[in-house]
């Protein structure tokens, strides 16, 4: 492409010549051929977002001539190099952007790429300490056995626990509580937690019976006669 001199030379059979020359102008009108990676998973990381080159669309567009630049955009006016998604995307998804080609004379053509937006990352869950606690409590009491730290990148839906009850009639011995934590999207995770209830009373005496003196060998001693 571009402007090129052209020099004719005419040489009659005596050896006699002359020129003349021209300008001669290569253009391309010819777009590009877009090819678009028809469907695309964007999965977002842990701070909620990602990031796709424009370039990441393209599945083998073509030029008659050289491909130049390849830009992405989602209202089909805006054309950048790359494009940020983030949580409020998964509510759109599947989203419909433009991938738009251009060769090295700015001919361009554009094509549709179908972007499916995922969280696929379940939430961080770190359970309470090991609860050691009276057997006269209620471990029920999240303020006495403590609640989880959460964090999700596209936000939480709920938090619950089940609990495996292993205490005597006394209410003494364990609690293996698990926790377990659920986003918006499905994603969820579990930890276990310890309760341990002991009997942390000690026995009290409200009176001993009066001193027995006896002169009688082999008298029987049972306290309960």
């Amino acid at each position: 492409m571009g402007i090129h001199t052209v020099t004719y030379t005419a040489t009659d059979a005596c050896g006699n010549s002359s020129t003349c020359t021209m300008r001669v102008q290569v253009i391309d009108n010819v777009p590009p051929v877009p090819v678009c990676d028809a469907v695309t998973v964007v999965d977002l990381t842990s701070n909620g977002t990602g990031y796709v080159n424009a370039s990441s669309f393209n599945d083998g567009s073509n030029d008659n001539c050289t491909i130049d630049e390849v830009l992405i955009s989602r209202d089909g006016i805006n054309f950048l190099e790359g494009i940020f998604f983030d949580c409020d995307d998964l509510a759109q998804s599947p989203l419909s952007l433009t991938l738009r080609v251009y060769d090295w004379a700015r001919n361009f053509n554009d094509c549709s790429v179908t972007v499916i937006v995922e969280d696929k990352l379940a939430p961080i869950l770190v359970c309470p300490a090991t609860a050691n606690l009276s057997c006269e409590v209620d471990y029920l009491d999240l303020a006495l056995t403590g609640q989880p730290l959460v964090q999700d990148n596209c936000g939480m839906d709920t938090v619950y626990f089940t609990d495996n009850v292993q205490l005597n009639n006394c209410n003494v011995g364990r609690v293996i509580r698990t926790w377990t934590a659920e986003d918006k999207y499905g994603n969820a995770t579990s930890c276990l937690q310890w309760i341990n209830l002991v009997d942390n009373t000690p026995v009290q005496v409200n009176s001993f019976p009066e001193n027995y003196t006896t002169s009688i060998c082999g008298v029987t001693l049972d306290p309960v006669l």
